[in-house]
């Protein structure tokens, strides 16, 4: 299992990324991530109905994007726990997810969605060229390549708790 994960990171560290916002290869190396971050993020018991019920992936901002996300996680499953992918349109419905992938067209946007989901264990991940405040994990390119940044303290704040197997994977900041 460790393997797989370790494989995929190499692989999306050797993909280089356009500079367009809808590159397709792009997405299927961020879905593979995101699919991999709820794997190895624990939430606490209290953010889910039951033993079993599903965790819930949000995208805001991008149809594409939830479009390829939705065909990565089809028919996986994060321990007992199906994934289920829904693109929504307003910000307070983050706040019902696990995982909240939050497209914008600026920074200010970003961090003011972010803020909105702060104290509600749900891990946010975003893009953007610089950390921003509320923020999990980050999606950057380096060297046209994506790459991936988990703000251990604000992991922390939300009551996630992060594999050690993907901090290992992860620049870590600590903010």
């Amino acid at each position: 299992m460790r393997l797989r994960f370790l494989a995929i990171a190499l692989l999306s560290a050797a993909c280089t990324a356009s500079h367009a916002a809808d590159d397709p290869l792009e997405y299927r190396v961020k879905a593979a991530f995101v699919f991999n971050f709820a794997r190895f993020v624990t939430w606490p018991a209290s953010r889910f109905a039951t033993p079993d019920a599903p965790v819930e992936i949000c995208v805001l901002g991008s149809q594409g994007f939830s479009e390829v996300l939705e065909e990565t996680v089809a028919g996986k499953t994060v321990g007992a726990r199906s994934l289920h992918v829904k693109r929504v349109e307003q910000s307070r419905e983050l706040i019902e997810c696990h995982v909240a992938y939050v497209m914008t067209d600026t920074s200010a946007q970003t961090e003011r969605l972010l803020s909105q989901v702060a104290g509600h264990s749900v891990l946010t991940v975003y893009e953007a060229s610089i950390a921003l405040e509320g923020g999990v994990v980050r999606f950057y390119l380096e060297d046209r390549r994506v790459r991936f940044e988990i703000n251990a303290a604000e992991a922390e704040r939300e009551k996630l708790q992060v594999s050690s197997k993907l901090l290992a994977v992860a620049k870590v900041v600590d903010e």
